[in-house]
């Protein structure tokens, strides 16, 4: 099994828990010559990651969120 990292993620008056896999965070973002850990990359990443949950939620997406790289792209 992978690596994976979850968060919370607030909205409107609920908290959302959202799950992302190492692989869609380095597919993403983590160059290949970078190997950053996990929490590094989300705190660089926070912002892109909370905003793709909140997109998923507000389309109808089940919860918990899992995000996937279509879902991370710019």
């Amino acid at each position: 099994m992978s690596a994976s990292l979850s968060f919370e993620v607030p909205v409107g008056p609920s908290r959302v828990t959202v799950f992302v896999s190492d692989a869609t965070l380095r597919a993403r973002f983590d160059g290949a010559q970078e190997r950053s850990a996990l929490p590094d990359l989300y705190r660089r990443h926070r912002q892109s990651l909370e905003e793709a949950a909140i997109r998923r939620v507000r389309a109808g997406g089940r919860q918990p969120v899992v995000l996937r790289v279509t879902d991370l792209q710019p």
